[in-house]
């Protein structure tokens, strides 16, 4: 069975400015804690990580809520058909 590279796999959530923002805090609590600065980054990249997860998951229920009650967005609101809105 091969080994996971726990702290390879966390840093995956760091990209662009969360990389650039986390290796300064990441620096600063290795120094504080005496862990290495790669494993602190593996810990806040999992957590950017699991956040994207929540927001996505948050995101996908709101799409299947608004197909399952057909809700529309306000902006949106239904047209009439090729014939216009019919006399009741």
């Amino acid at each position: 069975m091969p080994k996971w590279n726990w702290v390879a796999m966390g840093q995956v959530g760091l990209t662009g400015w969360t990389k650039m923002a986390a290796k300064p805090a990441a620096r600063a609590v290795a120094r504080a804690t005496g862990r290495p600065e790669a494993q602190i980054l593996s810990l806040i990249g999992a957590g950017f990580l699991a956040v994207s997860l929540v927001d996505f998951l948050r995101q996908a229920d709101t799409v299947v809520a608004a197909g399952r009650t057909g809700r529309q967005p306000a902006s949106d609101a239904p047209a009439a058909g090729p014939e216009g809105p019919q006399p009741g």
